[in-house]
Protein backbone atom coordinates (compact mmCIF):
# COMPACT_ATOMS: atom_id res chain seq x y z
CA UNK A 1 0.00 0.00 0.00
CA UNK A 2 1.07 3.33 -1.25
CA UNK A 3 1.30 6.77 1.02
CA UNK A 4 -1.26 8.43 -0.99
CA UNK A 5 -3.63 5.19 -0.49
CA UNK A 6 -2.65 5.60 3.48
CA UNK A 7 -3.73 9.40 3.49
CA UNK A 8 -6.71 8.34 1.31
CA UNK A 9 -7.79 5.67 4.12
CA UNK A 10 -7.47 7.42 6.66
CA UNK A 11 -9.28 10.86 4.96
CA UNK A 12 -12.39 8.63 4.23
CA UNK A 13 -12.30 6.88 8.11
CA UNK A 14 -12.32 9.90 9.46
CA UNK A 15 -15.00 11.49 7.43
CA UNK A 16 -17.78 7.83 7.52
CA UNK A 17 -19.87 7.80 9.87
CA UNK A 18 -19.50 7.29 13.06
CA UNK A 19 -16.60 9.13 13.22
CA UNK A 20 -17.33 12.12 11.22
CA UNK A 21 -17.49 15.44 13.27
CA UNK A 22 -17.16 13.28 16.76
CA UNK A 23 -13.34 12.31 16.26
CA UNK A 24 -9.60 13.35 16.60
CA UNK A 25 -7.35 11.95 14.27
CA UNK A 26 -4.15 10.69 15.81
CA UNK A 27 -1.26 8.90 14.09
CA UNK A 28 2.63 8.16 14.47
CA UNK A 29 4.54 10.91 13.76
CA UNK A 30 7.71 9.00 13.75
CA UNK A 31 9.75 7.64 11.09
CA UNK A 32 7.62 7.13 7.75
CA UNK A 33 4.93 8.33 10.00
CA UNK A 34 6.28 12.22 9.50
CA UNK A 35 5.36 11.37 5.69
CA UNK A 36 1.78 10.20 5.99
CA UNK A 37 1.48 13.64 8.35
CA UNK A 38 3.12 15.93 5.93
CA UNK A 39 0.51 14.26 3.52
CA UNK A 40 -2.51 15.36 5.41
CA UNK A 41 -1.09 18.64 6.21
CA UNK A 42 -0.76 19.64 2.74
CA UNK A 43 -4.50 18.71 2.28
CA UNK A 44 -5.45 21.02 5.09
CA UNK A 45 -6.72 17.54 7.50
CA UNK A 46 -6.39 17.89 10.80
CA UNK A 47 -4.66 15.51 13.43
CA UNK A 48 -2.28 14.66 15.97
CA UNK A 49 1.39 13.51 15.14
CA UNK A 50 2.45 11.36 18.14
CA UNK A 51 5.71 10.86 18.98
CA UNK A 52 7.35 8.69 21.35
CA UNK A 53 10.02 10.16 24.61
CA UNK A 54 10.86 8.39 27.25
CA UNK A 55 9.77 9.67 30.77
CA UNK A 56 6.16 10.63 31.70
CA UNK A 57 5.52 14.46 30.81
CA UNK A 58 4.42 15.21 27.39
CA UNK A 59 4.68 18.92 25.43
CA UNK A 60 2.60 20.07 21.92
CA UNK A 61 4.56 22.28 18.73
CA UNK A 62 2.05 22.75 16.36
CA UNK A 63 0.40 19.06 15.17
CA UNK A 64 3.45 17.05 16.68
CA UNK A 65 2.84 15.88 20.20
CA UNK A 66 5.53 14.39 22.21
CA UNK A 67 4.63 11.98 24.84
CA UNK A 68 6.39 9.99 27.31
CA UNK A 69 5.75 6.08 26.85
CA UNK A 70 4.90 5.91 30.14
CA UNK A 71 2.85 8.31 30.27
CA UNK A 72 0.97 7.34 27.48
CA UNK A 73 0.58 3.58 28.47
CA UNK A 74 -0.45 4.15 32.08
CA UNK A 75 -3.30 6.89 31.00
CA UNK A 76 -4.43 4.26 28.55
CA UNK A 77 -4.36 1.53 30.55
CA UNK A 78 -6.44 3.60 33.36
CA UNK A 79 -9.31 4.58 30.98
CA UNK A 80 -9.51 1.40 29.51
CA UNK A 81 -9.40 -0.67 33.00
CA UNK A 82 -12.55 1.75 33.95
CA UNK A 83 -13.90 0.89 30.68
CA UNK A 84 -13.78 4.29 29.30
CA UNK A 85 -12.20 3.08 25.97
CA UNK A 86 -13.03 0.07 24.07
CA UNK A 87 -11.41 -0.93 21.20
CA UNK A 88 -13.24 -2.25 18.13
CA UNK A 89 -13.78 -5.95 17.57
CA UNK A 90 -12.73 -6.84 14.75
CA UNK A 91 -9.75 -4.57 15.75
CA UNK A 92 -6.43 -6.67 14.67
CA UNK A 93 -4.65 -7.79 17.80
CA UNK A 94 -7.76 -6.49 19.33
CA UNK A 95 -6.59 -9.55 22.46
CA UNK A 96 -3.45 -8.56 22.75
CA UNK A 97 -3.48 -4.64 22.87
CA UNK A 98 -6.48 -5.72 25.56
CA UNK A 99 -3.73 -8.35 27.65
CA UNK A 100 -0.96 -5.97 27.62
CA UNK A 101 -3.35 -2.92 28.78
CA UNK A 102 -5.13 -5.31 31.43
CA UNK A 103 -1.98 -6.20 32.86
CA UNK A 104 -0.87 -2.27 33.60
CA UNK A 105 2.86 -3.72 32.72
CA UNK A 106 4.82 -0.60 32.84
CA UNK A 107 6.39 -0.75 36.00
CA UNK A 108 7.06 -4.01 36.29
CA UNK A 109 8.63 -4.47 32.91
CA UNK A 110 10.73 -1.21 33.64
CA UNK A 111 12.51 -2.39 36.54
CA UNK A 112 12.84 -5.82 34.61
CA UNK A 113 10.19 -7.63 36.47
CA UNK A 114 8.11 -9.24 33.29
CA UNK A 115 7.67 -12.13 36.21
CA UNK A 116 5.33 -9.36 38.47
CA UNK A 117 4.07 -8.06 34.92
CA UNK A 118 2.53 -11.68 33.78
CA UNK A 119 0.50 -12.06 37.52
CA UNK A 120 -1.35 -8.65 37.13
CA UNK A 121 -5.15 -9.18 37.77
CA UNK A 122 -8.10 -6.96 36.23
CA UNK A 123 -10.25 -8.24 38.95
CA UNK A 124 -13.09 -6.07 37.90
CA UNK A 125 -13.34 -7.83 34.67
CA UNK A 126 -12.19 -11.20 35.62
CA UNK A 127 -13.71 -11.64 38.46
CA UNK A 128 -16.58 -8.81 39.27
CA UNK A 129 -16.94 -5.56 41.47
CA UNK A 130 -17.38 -7.28 44.76
CA UNK A 131 -13.22 -7.06 45.83
CA UNK A 132 -13.02 -3.10 46.41
CA UNK A 133 -10.69 -2.22 43.63
CA UNK A 134 -10.27 -2.71 39.66
CA UNK A 135 -6.90 -3.90 39.26
CA UNK A 136 -4.40 -6.25 41.42
CA UNK A 137 -0.85 -4.89 40.75
CA UNK A 138 2.62 -4.76 41.96
CA UNK A 139 5.44 -2.55 42.65
CA UNK A 140 8.85 -2.48 41.46
CA UNK A 141 9.77 -4.60 44.47
CA UNK A 142 7.02 -6.95 44.15
CA UNK A 143 4.57 -5.88 46.57
CA UNK A 144 0.94 -5.86 45.89
CA UNK A 145 -0.13 -2.72 44.78
CA UNK A 146 -4.60 -2.45 44.61
CA UNK A 147 -5.88 -0.13 41.97
CA UNK A 148 -9.58 1.38 42.13
CA UNK A 149 -10.11 3.50 38.79
CA UNK A 150 -12.79 6.83 39.26
CA UNK A 151 -13.32 8.73 35.94
CA UNK A 152 -14.73 12.08 35.25
CA UNK A 153 -15.50 14.21 32.14
CA UNK A 154 -15.39 16.76 34.70
CA UNK A 155 -12.56 18.93 36.29
CA UNK A 156 -10.10 17.58 39.28
CA UNK A 157 -12.19 18.58 42.33
CA UNK A 158 -15.23 16.95 41.45
CA UNK A 159 -16.92 15.05 43.35
CA UNK A 160 -17.25 11.11 43.07
CA UNK A 161 -18.90 7.97 44.84
CA UNK A 162 -17.21 5.37 46.86
CA UNK A 163 -18.67 2.41 47.99
CA UNK A 164 -18.64 1.46 51.83
CA UNK A 165 -16.47 -2.13 50.53
CA UNK A 166 -13.93 1.08 48.77
CA UNK A 167 -13.86 2.42 52.24
CA UNK A 168 -13.10 -0.49 54.28
CA UNK A 169 -10.64 -2.43 51.58
CA UNK A 170 -9.20 0.60 51.53
CA UNK A 171 -8.56 0.72 55.21
CA UNK A 172 -7.59 -2.95 55.31
CA UNK A 173 -4.78 -2.38 52.33
CA UNK A 174 -3.53 0.77 53.52
CA UNK A 175 -0.28 2.01 51.52
CA UNK A 176 -0.93 -0.87 48.92
CA UNK A 177 -4.42 0.50 47.94
CA UNK A 178 -4.38 3.65 45.35
CA UNK A 179 -7.12 5.50 44.26
CA UNK A 180 -6.61 6.41 40.54
CA UNK A 181 -8.83 9.51 39.63
CA UNK A 182 -9.43 10.07 35.82
CA UNK A 183 -10.82 13.63 35.11
CA UNK A 184 -11.63 15.99 31.85
CA UNK A 185 -11.63 13.00 30.04
CA UNK A 186 -14.00 14.21 27.20
CA UNK A 187 -11.45 16.87 26.94
CA UNK A 188 -7.55 16.62 27.66
CA UNK A 189 -7.79 13.48 30.16
CA UNK A 190 -5.60 13.55 33.19
CA UNK A 191 -5.50 11.62 36.29
CA UNK A 192 -3.64 11.48 39.80
CA UNK A 193 -3.53 8.86 41.95
CA UNK A 194 -4.05 8.61 46.24
CA UNK A 195 -2.99 6.12 48.51
CA UNK A 196 -3.87 4.87 51.21
CA UNK A 197 -7.47 4.58 53.32
CA UNK A 198 -9.55 6.49 51.64
CA UNK A 199 -10.87 7.88 55.18
CA UNK A 200 -7.85 9.09 55.50
CA UNK A 201 -7.17 10.61 51.70
CA UNK A 202 -10.82 12.11 51.20
CA UNK A 203 -12.95 14.22 52.70
CA UNK A 204 -16.46 11.65 52.98
CA UNK A 205 -19.95 12.18 52.77
CA UNK A 206 -22.96 10.03 54.03
CA UNK A 207 -25.59 10.08 50.95
CA UNK A 208 -27.30 6.91 51.34
CA UNK A 209 -28.85 4.82 54.33
CA UNK A 210 -29.57 1.47 55.38
CA UNK A 211 -32.87 0.89 56.30
CA UNK A 212 -34.54 -1.90 58.31
CA UNK A 213 -38.74 -2.12 58.62
CA UNK A 214 -39.31 -1.60 62.66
Amino acid sequence: MSFVDVVDHLIRLKNAPPFAGKTALCIDGTSIGRVVSDMLWEQNVNHHAIQMTGGQDWSRKGRYVNAGKTLMIETTAVLFASGDIKFALDLPLRQEIEDDLGSFTTATTAAGRVDLAKRVKWVSKDIGDGLGYDIRSFDQDGNEVFLEVKTTTSGRATPFFVSNNEVAVSGEKGDSYRLVRVFNFSKKPRFFSLTGSLSEVLQLEATSYRARVL
